[in-house]
């Protein structure tokens, strides 16, 4: 009989981020598999995900801040707060170890110390939330690795993506959680690993292997894959904090992919976030009224998303996931990226599969650079596709030795 061992996932962006989504039901349904233990998701994660793993919810760290709007104070109150909610929460925390039972008391804290302390592991799920570009994310999740070494639970990362870091406190969260885990999985190569060693953690605890949502399945979409059109180019496009110079590229990608319908393109364009401010705006001011063949692809399932790229005949984007789920099932899959951050992200993961030069940088991506990259991907399509296939297999072998030793 498999022991049971209950595992509480650390992951911020679940509830509006697909990408996010993704790594976290693929750990999830992983752990349901290899063990019947508990299973503590996020509480913003979709109700029809929490039921098919049989999770469940507790409130993160980062969303009890949210509570007093820290995120749009300025620094210094932004601090106090922060210090005083993480002090109640550690009290909270120590309360309910020495009660050694649940507490019954109804605020966020207290249900978020039940998590931990009715946890064996606390896995930091995927994810580049480790980085001082989100601050307050970053060191929120950090203190809550450590609120579980204090209650003696065992750490676990995956798939993490981390840095920049630059500040003191971030440095130092990070330092103590890194040290105090049973291991740390990478996505990246490089960067990532680095940084760690940097930080006096041993580089035989550091594996870099690849991202939590290599494995995730892809849903097979029977009714459509009966008729598929020919010719389908998967698009990922957004605005946002992260990628504000998108903006610049927009009117030149929008030019190729118009071109590209005249050659008897369709185009799909996939929502990889449910904040309207991101992707929504753009279908809206510049794609939905110029492409003809556009098709808007949404879901709330990263399964279904995975499926109906892996349909398309090449890709171009900007969202990390929308890339990965290109990559792995053989689609040949063009970046675009800005800023360290992305190319951090982007230039780490194309090298897994040894694309590096899919991966174009904001400043090359005029409307020649993306029609050239588009073009010579299409040219070379068969052998990209053997590439990708061959590397996505050697790659999720090691992902799943390392869930299956690990986690």
């Amino acid at each position: 009989m498999k022991e049971a061992s209950n595992t509480l996932f650390i992951n911020t962006g679940s509830g509006k981020n697909l990408g996010d989504r993704a790594m976290l039901l693929n750990l999830a349904l992983i752990a349901k598999a290899k063990h019947p233990g508990k299973i503590y998701v996020s509480d913003d994660f979709p109700q029809n995900l929490v039921s098919e793993v049989s999770a469940l919810k507790y409130p993160l760290l980062y969303h009890c801040f949210g509570r007093l709007n820290v995120s749009q104070r300025n620094i210094l109150s932004k601090a106090i707060l922060t210090g005083l909610m993480t002090l109640f929460a550690l009290t909270v925390l120590l309360v309910r170890l020495t009660k050694q039972k649940p507490l019954k008391w109804r605020f966020m804290e207290a249900q978020l110390a039940n998590a931990i302390l009715d946890s064996d592991t606390i896995v930091f799920c995927g994810g580049g939330y480790l980085t001082d570009k989100g601050m307050l994310e970053c060191r929120a999740s950090l203190l809550t690795g450590l609120f579980g070494v204090i209650a003696g639970k065992k750490l676990l990362m995956t798939g993490q993506g981390i840095g920049p870091i630059d500040s003191f406190i971030s440095k130092f969260l990070l330092k103590h959680v890194a040290k105090n885990a049973d291991a740390v999985m990478v996505r990246d190569p490089n960067d990532s690993k680095n940084l760690l060693i940097d930080l006096g953690i041993r580089p035989e605890k550091i594996f870099p292997i690849g991202d939590d949502a290599f494995t995730l399945p892809a849903a097979i979409n029977k009714q459509e894959s009966v008729n598929l059109v020919p010719k389908r180019l998967a698009v990922h496009f957004r605005i946002s904090n992260f990628t504000s110079n998108a903006q610049n590229i927009a009117s030149d990608l929008l030019k190729v992919l118009q071109e590209k319908e005249q050659e008897g393109w369709h185009i799909r364009f996939f929502i990889f976030s449910e904040n309207n401010q991101h992707e929504h705006k753009i279908i809206e001011q510049k794609f939905s009224d110029s492409l003809t063949s556009l098709q808007v692809i949404k879901s709330n399932d990263p399964r279904v998303l995975k499926g109906l790229i892996a349909e398309c005949d090449l890709a171009i984007g900007i969202a990390y996931h929308f890339l990965v789920f290109g990559l792995t099932t053989g689609v040949p899959t063009i970046g675009l990226y800005d800023g360290e951050y992305y190319r951090q992200k982007v230039c780490g993961l194309f090298s897994w599969f040894n694309m590096e030069s899919m991966a174009l940088a904001f400043s090359e991506a005029t409307g020649t650079g993306i029609k050239q990259k588009i073009d010579a991907a299409w040219k070379d399509r068969k052998s990209i596709r053997e590439q990708l296939e061959i590397r996505s297999k050697e790659l999720s072998v090691n992902c799943s030795e390392f869930y299956g030793k690990y986690l």
